[in-house]
């Protein structure tokens, strides 16, 4: 059995949209988890789309995404090409 995916889901506070950040490719060593090595999908309108997207389109993601809190974490960028992700 593989390991779960690397993944979390946040929402940014220029735009409000929420993005799926998720490393999907196996990790053979500790740096391939990190967060450069994430794929950024969205935007979403909510965190459950963006968890519905995860679901259905890749396998271990694990029992949950971590969901950021947009109150705790209220000054995240949205992604760097997110005028491509649109």
């Amino acid at each position: 059995m593989s390991e779960p995916r690397h993944a979390i889901i946040y929402r940014d506070a220029i735009k409000e949209k929420w993005w799926l950040e998720i490393v999907q490719w196996d990790v053979e060593k500790k740096t391939d988890a990190l967060s450069d090595n994430a794929d950024t999908f969205g935007p979403f309108e909510n965190s459950e789309q963006a968890e519905e997207y995860a679901s259905d389109n890749f396998q271990n993601t694990g029992f949950e995404i971590p969901v950021l809190d947009p109150d705790v974490f209220a000054y995240l960028s949205p992604p760097k090409d997110y005028e491509k992700l649109k």
